[in-house]
């Protein structure tokens, strides 16, 4: 395949897919300088669709090494969602969304005494978990979060646009959940804000 006039001379940067040409279904991955271009699997093609019709911005984050990644994001901002094929074999989809703790947020969860920081974590991690997705808070080893990683694993067999959006907004929706929580608890504590990775 060759690469559309588009495309020629994208060094090292985010691409928009939403500007690609309607009639290219393809991905376009930057890496050392070079603008790799291949074709997309059905899913891949239908999900892309799915989000550009829903007038979300679509773009492949930069440095991607997956299959298939894109970062979705309403138009004005808001919540990054991404949705991965980890390999060119995976029959599957992983719906991620990464949430950084702001510091200000750290440090007023610190200030909590240990037993009450216990049980707000908790109850945070209950609230998350209540939308039927995998959650981690980061690092692992850390009594207070300084990122929180929201996933739902879907496969490509069956996928429709419905089932898709199904798994996306459960996802985003259980990190909304996290960061309205965690905004509303420490209101007082407005220099920082909880940030999308």
């Amino acid at each position: 395949m060759s690469v559309p006039p588009l495309l020629r001379g994208v060094r090292k940067r985010s691409y928009p897919v939403n500007s690609l040409d309607r009639d290219s279904l393809i991905s376009v991955r930057v890496q050392s300088d070079v603008v790799e271009v291949s074709a997309l699997n059905p899913a891949d093609s239908m999900i892309m669709e799915v989000f550009k019709r829903l007038g979300l911005t679509v773009t492949i984050p930069p440095g991607a090494k997956e299959a298939f990644r894109i970062a979705t994001q309403p138009p004005n901002g808001g919540p990054i969602v991404e949705v991965i094929r980890p390999t060119p074999e995976a029959d599957f989809y992983i719906i991620a969304m990464g949430i950084a703790v702001a510091k200000e947020h750290q440090d007023a969860l610190r200030s909590l005494p240990p037993e009450r920081r216990r049980e707000f974590l908790l109850r945070l991690k209950k609230d998350i978990l209540r939308y039927e997705v995998d959650m981690a808070f980061l690092p692992p080893d850390k009594e207070v979060p300084e990122a929180v990683q929201v996933t739902r694993l879907v496969f490509a067999d069956g996928l429709d646009p419905n089932r898709l959006l199904d798994n996306y907004y459960k996802v985003r929706n259980a990190g909304l959940d996290f960061m309205i929580t965690l905004a509303d608890t420490f209101r007082d504590v407005q220099k920082g804000r909880t940030t999308y990775l």
